[in-house]
């Protein structure tokens, strides 16, 4: 079996990622819909875990730009115009781990000082 490169392996990741995007946004895009508020905080919350964080990055961006039903397709920049929360989403997510964490920061930073004295 053939090995893919490191930059094959990256480029078919990103294309998995944009593929698994755009599923997750039309299912984000439908709960709401529905008014299944539970269901689309589900999908966004995996949006915002996707190891490929930098893709959905990416799209956000795009979306904004001339070009972008050419780039993105139709469907996915109609669900991101119509849901702009989308862009602060990784922000928000961003701000929530750094505030998770910061408790065994303190933690580490008393033990560094503690145990480092002369």
């Amino acid at each position: 079996m053939k090995r893919l490169s490191s930059d094959q392996a990256l480029t078919r990741g990103r294309l998995n990622a944009v593929n698994k995007l755009r599923v997750f946004l039309a299912r984000y895009d439908a709960d709401l819909s529905a008014g299944d508020l539970v269901a689309a905080d589900e999908i966004r919350r995996a949006v915002v875990e996707e190891p490929f964080s930098a893709v959905f990055a990416f799209m956000l961006r795009q979306s904004m730009e001339p070009g972008a039903r050419a780039v993105l397709g139709d469907d996915l920049v109609d669900v991101i115009s119509r849901h702009p929360t989308m862009h602060g989403w990784l922000d928000a997510a961003d701000r929530a781990r750094h505030a998770a964490a910061q408790p065994s920061i303190a933690a580490l930073a008393r033990r560094v000082c503690v145990t480092s004295s002369p």
